[in-house]
């Protein structure tokens, strides 16, 4: 069955229902033609990289989630320590169906935590499938039935496993997410709590294994402080307005338009690498952009030359895009650096490359005799001693930054927030 017979197939037996199901990379073929094929039957000991993409679940956009898995793959398989060794790499294709809003969904999970009153508000008009679908989306299940129900469970998910044994299977998977995939994966640990309680694990067997789940998160678009996974680490940039759920630190970087280069904060659950700006242009001592403005012919028809271009787009909904130069401030997922990259970009780029490849290698390293802890995150991220330089100096950043931040009125931080979320402009 290849990709499309397979969404085919799901869609006649869930209806408007959400759904996933893993891909992964295969050679050309009659049945392949776009060189990802669903995936063949995982084992819960081998060691895995799950990429968990932001596009694409409001139908079936094949080309996102195969790009991110395309990126992804290439970097393992490419890199001179990880080359040839037993790592499978598998995305997640989902569909929200009908009644999943993903904007909807984050927020509502925000507001759980934060303010009990306002997620009863936001929720009291949900009712039935559209409730379910909204707070625990099938599509979500799918994934954890799929990747981590069988490393901590047996039986098809009735019995436990013993600690040691889920430890290991639970530290030889590794998630690299974008956007919306961080708040996925953030759902995948609420449902592995979950059923790990359900199970008999104790709260200490449940700490430790999820201390042993990587998480590496591009861009995430949720609160991701919410997670209490040990290695659940934002890659983001300081000027990435995608994310609605900012912290009051993301907001108040906006303010002050702070060129730091890049930083690193632990004064969350979550660890957070920063850059000031992914495009360099002005910053770094480089020239703001240059914008220019291409003429219409008075003759020519704007709206039609869009629709022909949406046409020719859909036409070619495979091809890879022909300049990979380009960088903006949320769609920057990729592994190897770029001419428009700020300087703090591509430090934070290899930090979090690190980061992903020392958190491969030490699944790797994973037997059934010897269980071997992670390191902890300045060695992850940094290999020599140049590079622990630059990330002690980052921490640092990082702490100053937050320092300066709590010296900043809080109600100026909210009205910028508010600001930004709102949807006129109003002219002084």
């Amino acid at each position: 069955m290849n990709i499309k017979e397979q969404i085919r197939a799901l869609k006649t037996e869930r209806g408007d229902i959400s759904y996933a199901f893993l891909a992964e990379r295969t050679e050309t073929t009659p049945d392949s033609p776009y060189r990802i094929k669903p995936a063949a039957p995982l084992k819960p000991q081998e060691t895995m990289v799950l990429v968990l993409a932001g596009s694409g679940g409001q139908g079936d956009n094949i080309r996102g989630y195969n790009g991110y898995l395309k990126k992804t793959d290439e970097f393992i398989k490419n890199h001179s320590e990880l080359k040839n060794k037993p790592v499978r790499v598998c995305v997640a294709v989902c569909n929200f169906g009908k009644y999943h809003d993903d904007d909807y969904a984050r927020h509502c999970e925000n507001w759980r935590i934060v303010n009990q009153s306002h997620y009863a508000k936001c929720i009291n008009n949900l009712a039935g499938i559209e409730r379910q679908e909204i707070l625990e989306p099938q599509y979500i299940q799918d994934i954890f039935n799929a990747v981590i129900l069988p490393r901590i469970s047996s039986d098809n998910g009735k019995s436990r496993l013993n600690q040691a044994e889920a430890v290991c299977n639970i530290r030889k998977l590794n998630l690299v997410t974008h956007c919306h995939g961080a708040y996925v994966a953030m759902q995948l640990e609420k449902i592995m709590n979950r059923k790990m309680q359900e199970l008999g694990y104790s709260p200490v067997e449940q700490k430790q294994i999820k201390k042993n789940l990587v998480s590496v998160n591009y861009a995430p678009n949720c609160m991701s402080s919410l997670s209490t996974a040990t290695y659940f680490v934002a890659i983001e940039s300081a000027m990435d307005g995608h994310n609605e759920l900012k912290t009051y630190f993301k907001e108040y970087l906006h303010i002050a338009h702070k060129d730091f280069g890049v930083c690193c904060i632990s004064e969350y659950n979550t660890k957070t690498l920063m850059c000031a700006q992914i495009d360099k242009a002005g910053i770094e001592g480089n020239p703001p952009r240059q914008w220019i403005v291409k003429k219409i012919d008075e003759d020519g028809d704007f709206f039609a030359d869009i629709a022909k271009a949406r046409r020719e787009a859909i036409a070619n909904d495979y091809k890879e895009p022909e300049d990979d130069n380009q960088v903006d401030e949320h769609s920057f997922m990729g592994f190897a650096p770029k001419a428009e990259m700020s300087k703090g970009a591509k430090k934070m780029q290899q930090f979090a490359n690190n980061l992903l490849k020392n958190a491969i290698k030490n699944s790797l390293a994973q037997t059934d005799e010897k269980y071997i802890p992670l390191s902890p995150i300045q060695n992850l991220c940094a290999d020599t001693f140049i590079q622990k330089c630059e990330f002690a100096k980052a921490a640092i950043t990082g702490f100053r930054l937050v320092a300066q931040m709590k010296t900043c009125k809080q109600e100026k931080i909210d009205a910028h927030g508010y600001a930004r979320r709102s949807s006129y402009i109003r002219l002084d």
